[in-house]
């Protein structure tokens, strides 16, 4: 890449990334992301940077997020990068995106907001507490209305029960929100009596379930669950 191709990179990156109309940022990042990514590990880093200077760290990410929703290991690399030693600032910074539900409008967004953040687990410290802002109802809502996925539950669980233990759970505006979640922890989903034992939900994350679902119910004692456990 020539010195003008590199810095005209740079500008269409920031451009795309800096529009209000997301959607207008969607169709006209396709192309420049796609060289972006292209380029080897050190060039894509040092652009990330410079585009880091110029537009907020939650729009990159989100917008990253949003391209790539089918194809996480095609950025997983770049966003470890960026978001190292800034993972509870992410973490506010996804506050807005995972309480929207025009945002987290399939499974497949679901499932690559979960890829971040099982990835950010590995950096995060062993004590900590989400901040306050991370509200996880709606994700938690439209993450359940979906077939849980054989490949990603027993890890996407697992995490998902990480954030509910460090803070999450006391950030929820709408707990009710999460019940789906917690039963398919506990009770299982029909399908899965057809899967193999070590992709169904783990045992510690059962018992957190079974934990945040009797918390419901002393909320509301009309809603006590029936917890039951998969053979």
């Amino acid at each position: 890449m020539t010195r003008d191709e590199h810095d005209d990179l740079i500008v269409t990156l920031t451009d795309a990334f800096k529009d209000v109309d997301q959607t207008q940022a969607l169709s006209s990042l396709k192309g420049p992301l796609w060289e972006f990514l292209d380029l080897d590990e050190a060039e894509r880093n040092r652009i990330a940077m410079m585009v880091l200077e110029q537009v907020p760290f939650k729009t990159f990410v989100g917008l990253l997020l949003q391209s790539f929703r089918w194809d996480w290991n095609r950025i997983k690399d770049l966003i470890a990068h960026v978001v190292h030693g800034r993972e509870s600032e992410l973490l506010a910074g996804l506050a807005a995106f995972v309480d929207d539900s025009s945002g987290i409008r399939d499974h497949a967004t679901c499932l690559i907001v979960l890829d971040l953040l099982h990835q950010l687990m590995q950096d995060l410290p062993d004590i900590f507490v989400v901040p306050r802002e991370f509200d996880l109802s709606t994700f938690l809502y439209e993450f359940s209305e979906y077939e849980p996925n054989r490949a990603h539950w027993l890890r996407d669980s697992d995490a998902i029960i990480f954030y509910l233990d460090h803070g999450a759970f006391d950030a929820l505006t709408r707990p009710n929100e999460i019940r789906s979640f917690l039963e398919y922890c506990t009770q299982g989903y029909w399908r899965m009596e057809y899967w193999e034992y070590d992709l169904r939900t783990s045992q510690s994350t059962r018992e957190r379930a079974e934990f945040y679902l009797e918390r419901l119910s002393a909320r509301r004692p009309d809603l006590a669950p029936d917890i039951g456990m998969l053979i």
